[in-house]
């Protein structure tokens, strides 16, 4: 496994402002079809009280995704914050079995539901760190976090979820004040079976959401930025009606994909002006027969051109006798659309079907009955699976979903519904090490 790359950047750059967006023209196509021009959307500025960073950069990634619901019972307990001391113990235990298990990364989940886990002037206090939306904050829960990571020489990325928010129920707690709650009251936020989201193709919300990540990057010293699988939850065209009619579009399809587009293109812009060498993501869906058509998102464009992202990340979570989608294959079709010579393959794993399958589960949507009963009967599935992209040249490593499927986040114990596929694992995943 290739060593860590680490950089010192003295002096930080600042964002520029400029014009970006998916307006419409009279072509009804986006000024941001051809990437060559687009540029950061965010006003955002970044502080110049920084003089000195330090980056790590490890091209061979094994990850470990850290979610929002890994780390609830961390934050608080009972509903109540956590003593500063109490967290700080805790983060130590799973940073300590994230290093023990040999991952060199951790993608810590910051903003999932349009809030935030530290203190943003764009988002609200995300309930999973305060007990509820919009409480103040008892002490910086990650800056402990990524402070802890940094120490054990872990790299981390920012993890946001672009357009999911909070729901309808729980937007009531958040303080008035804040640009979600107005957006809300002007009727700017679609909903979608009682959740609302952002609505990409307007210029502003992407702007919220370019700002935010800025603010992410500039305030803490994370190694570069990831974004998931969340872009929009629907088809319908009720969505974005009003935004669609105005636009100069006839095709919708096209309209969303240039909205996305430009957020990606924005975000990638943002991360760049704050320092070239921080690194950018995104972990889409891993059927790349839906992914577009499904959810919008042109990870054709964004693998064949430059100016997008610096790696892909699909969720493979299938299994290697998946019906419709093979691990294998499936990660050979993923490297194929990488036409830009430039941006990296990194593979999405999850534990969650092993645990699933050791509690006699089947994979239903696996469609043959050895794909469906595969979690079952093999414990080793995930084995192959890294012993494959191990010996494939056009992988440069896999990230694994999620640290409450190899620990329990509060007592450490490690989980016994994964833990023979774990160990089957683990020793090919670090084999060389030290060597």
């Amino acid at each position: 496994m290739k060593k860590a790359v680490i950089f010192m950047l003295v002096g930080l750059l600042l964002c520029s402002c400029g014009k970006g967006g998916s307006e419409s023209t009279e072509s009804g196509k986006s000024d941001t079809e051809s990437n060559d021009d687009s540029t950061e959307e965010s006003g955002y500025e970044v502080s110049q009280n920084k003089n000195e960073r330090d980056i790590i950069i490890i091209e061979d990634m094994k990850a470990i995704w850290v979610s929002q619901y890994d780390m609830a019972g961390v934050y608080c307990s009972g509903g109540v914050q956590r003593s500063r001391d109490g967290y700080t113990a805790l983060v130590r235990t799973i940073i300590a079995n994230i290093v023990k298990c040999g991952f060199n990364t951790v993608i810590y989940q910051i903003r999932p539901f349009g809030d935030s886990m530290y203190e943003s002037d764009y988002y609200p206090a995300s309930r999973f760190v305060t007990g509820e939306y919009g409480r103040d904050f008892g002490y910086d829960a990650v800056e402990i976090f990524v402070d802890t990571a940094h120490e054990a020489g872990l790299s981390v990325q920012a993890w946001i979820n672009p357009m999911r928010l909070m729901t309808v129920d729980e937007i009531d707690s958040v303080p008035d004040g804040n640009i979600i709650k107005k957006w809300y009251a002007q009727g700017l936020l679609p909903e979608v079976n009682g959740r609302l989201y952002l609505d990409v193709s307007r210029k502003e919300a992407r702007e919220l959401i370019v700002s935010g990540a800025a603010e992410a990057l500039d305030k803490y010293p994370f190694d570069g930025l990831h974004m998931d699988d969340y872009f929009y939850p629907t088809s319908d065209t009720s969505f974005d009606t009003a935004t669609f009619t105005a636009s100069g579009y006839t095709d919708l399809t096209k309209f969303r994909e240039d909205s996305l587009n430009a957020l990606v293109s924005s975000l990638y812009s943002a991360v760049k002006g704050i320092d070239e060498r921080l690194i950018f993501g995104i972990a889409p869906s891993g059927n790349l027969k839906t992914i577009v058509g499904k959810y919008y998102a042109d990870v054709y464009e964004w693998c064949g051109k430059a100016g997008y992202i610096d790696y892909i990340m699909p969720q493979v979570y299938f299994g290697l006798l998946h019906g419709s989608c093979p691990f294998v294959q499936t990660v050979k079709d993923w490297a194929g659309i990488i036409k830009n010579g430039k941006t990296k393959l990194y593979v999405g794993m999850t534990l969650g079907k092993a645990v699933s399958g050791s509690q006699g589960n089947i994979d239903t949507y696996a469609i043959t009955e050895e794909g469906k009963n595969e979690w079952i009967n093999h414990k080793d599935v995930l084995k192959e699976c890294v012993k494959f992209l191990d010996g494939y040249e056009n992988a440069s490593g896999y990230c694994f979903f999620c640290y409450q499927y190899f620990y329990d986040p509060v007592t450490g114990e490690a989980n016994a519904y994964s833990l023979t596929e774990v160990e089957a694992f683990l020793p090919v995943m670090n084999e060389g090490e030290g060597t």
